[in-house]
């Protein structure tokens, strides 16, 4: 691996931790957040909502399948631009 590559690969691995770090910390504001806005009586009005764990299965299922969507083509990509870098 060379030096550019090597840094590359540093920069990257910071720049992902630092990014989970912030997606962390807002997660830990958002339960906060939630609850908060449990202790107030209009929160009750949610009763009549799908229950949250079926939202919760629905929406990571369809990003779940998103995210497959999203490496295949990134693989697609690198496949066909491999030969090119070389």
């Amino acid at each position: 691996m060379s030096t550019a590559d090597a840094t590359l690969t540093g920069s990257m691995a910071t720049f992902q931790q630092q990014g989970l770090a912030v997606l962390k910390e807002t997660q830990d504001y958002a339960v906060r957040l939630t609850e908060i806005a449990a202790e107030h009586p209009l929160f009750g009005a949610l009763r009549v909502a799908p229950p949250a764990t079926e939202l919760i299965d629905s929406s990571f299922g369809f990003a779940l399948q998103a995210l497959e969507l999203q490496r295949e083509l990134v693989g697609r990509i690198a496949a066909v631009a491999a030969p090119a870098a070389e």
